[in-house]
């Protein structure tokens, strides 16, 4: 989808997905994949738009307006700083400046959560900074809620919650 840089395809593309999702009686779709490739051996690679995050962001939200044109609820993943293997048992912890964050990692989420009117997200199983993305105040609510005005749901991934919420 990526490589058509064709904005009018990836709401066709959403379009197709929400359709097919109908067909089988989904709501939600645990989709848009919108991490940004950040190494080859990534087993999510085949699932991304790339490293590009402006090509990213341009795609995201005409993706997941199409997604949900017929009712389903896109629930984009995996929020954030998810580009390399992570699992619940991988202890993953990702360092990475606020400048790289905002500017690397974020825009897609945000183009689909501002422009794209995303229904749901999903949290990373990686850490950002020491602390796991599902229980980051800083992910869940300064970004996602007081800066993005982000008003709707949030799950973890399968397992990723580690048994705590915001502020504990």
């Amino acid at each position: 989808l990526a490589a058509t840089w064709d904005e009018e395809m990836a709401k066709i593309y959403g379009e197709t997905v929400g359709n097919e999702n109908q067909a089988i009686g989904g709501s939600f779709m645990l989709s848009a994949q919108l991490d940004i490739q950040r190494i080859p051996q990534f087993q999510r690679t085949k699932d991304q738009m790339g490293e590009d995050p402006y090509l990213l962001s341009s795609l995201a939200d005409d993706l997941v307006s199409g997604m949900q044109e017929n009712g389903g609820i896109a629930v984009l993943k995996h929020f954030a700083a998810f580009a390399q293997n992570a699992s619940p048992a991988a202890k993953t912890n990702v360092e990475v400046s606020e400048q790289a964050l905002h500017e690397v990692y974020l825009p897609g989420f945000e183009s689909a959560i501002k422009d794209g009117g995303a229904l749901g997200v999903m949290s990373s199983y990686n850490a950002l900074h020491g602390t796991l993305a599902s229980a980051s105040t800083e992910l869940q609510q300064d970004i996602l809620r007081d800066m993005w005005g982000y008003e709707y749901f949030t799950i973890t991934d399968w397992g990723g919650n580690d048994g705590y919420t915001l502020n504990k």
